[in-house]
């Protein structure tokens, strides 16, 4: 249900990335708050849908017709 995009500034990123892997990183947000910056988040909007899978696709073109 997380939307993109995740935008962290290059230096954060950079820092979060020198760690170690943990295996409960998923994302760039779980990185970056593994070394103890917070993670804001924005509500978005239930219609910004994600193209994925092939039943993704046909959804997001019945979509487009209405």
């Amino acid at each position: 249900m997380v939307q993109t995009p995740q935008t962290f500034s290059h230096n954060i990123l950079k820092e979060a990335y020198d760690q170690e892997f943990k295996s409960h990183f998923t994302d760039d947000a779980s990185v970056v708050e593994s070394v103890g910056y917070e993670i804001n988040i924005i509500e978005g909007e239930r219609g910004n849908i994600k193209i994925t899978y092939p039943i993704d696709l046909e959804l997001a073109e019945l979509l487009l017709k209405n």
